[in-house]
């Protein structure tokens, strides 16, 4: 089986929030809002979010490589030990170091020019449940993002604010919503979190001055590319 697919500009590769849950309807999660209001129509861009999955599970799938920006939305399942309808396990941090070493592989292109945006944890920034803290797993996923030479966006802010996430019981186009996803609101926060560090880390071709002017208009704010220094860092609120 091929490892890589077809080289493609900018690849999105995570679990539900990258598939888009519980955004309201498909324009508006976090990946259309960013794919629509930020890059030129001749920027080719990969979308590849399975919910539930683990890094494990995203690393065995065939993944275009980016060739300038690979978003990667995992590790939020492997900290909750979803294993659907089997009993519930952590991943080791051991195992998840090499799971997601695997998917940032997979992501980026072999000539080294891509840069990686890696997402954190869905969840608090207090530890809560879990022989595995989530810091522990976002500190993981930083270490390994950072020797990629891309970029650490913390979710754990816009997941500590209630009105990004629920409530439960909205019709969506995913089905009915839960509380804990993020909804529009939520979807917008992380669209902008990663528009600045798209803009941090050198990708400003990619975005054509038309869509900059857009974003206001489709809920994304960027910060100016001064500010996007924390976002290498590792948050811990």
């Amino acid at each position: 089986m091929k490892l890589r697919d077809t080289p493609t500009d900018v690849v999105f590769v995570g679990n539900s929030l990258t598939a888009g849950e519980h955004a309201t309807d498909l324009d508006q999660t976090f990946v259309a809002r960013i794919r629509a209001a930020c890059f030129s129509p001749v920027v080719q861009v990969r979308v590849i979010g399975r919910p539930g999955a683990r890094v494990s599970d995203l690393a065995r799938l065939r993944i275009s490589p980016a060739r300038s920006i690979a978003v990667i939305e995992a590790g939020t399942n492997d900290w909750l030990g979803y294993m659907g309808t089997r009993p519930r396990r952590q991943t080791p941090l051991d195992e998840f170091r090499d799971g997601y070493r695997h998917v940032l592989h997979k992501a980026l292109s072999l000539d080294g020019r891509a840069r990686p945006i890696c997402l954190g944890i869905w969840g608090p920034y207090e530890p809560s449940g879990g022989i595995v803290s989530r810091l522990d797993y976002d500190e993981a996923i930083a270490a390994e993002c950072l020797r990629a030479d891309g970029v650490f966006v913390s979710l754990g802010g816009v997941f500590s604010d209630p009105a990004c996430r629920g409530p439960a019981g909205r019709p969506t186009v995913f089905g009915v919503s839960d509380a804990a996803h993020p909804n529009d609101l939520g979807h917008a926060r992380i669209a902008s979190e990663v528009s600045a560090a798209i803009l941090g880390c050198g990708a400003e071709g990619l975005i054509e001055e038309q869509g900059r002017r857009s974003l206001d208009a489709a809920g994304v704010q960027l910060l100016e590319p001064a500010d996007t220094a924390a976002h290498g860092r590792l948050a811990t609120g």
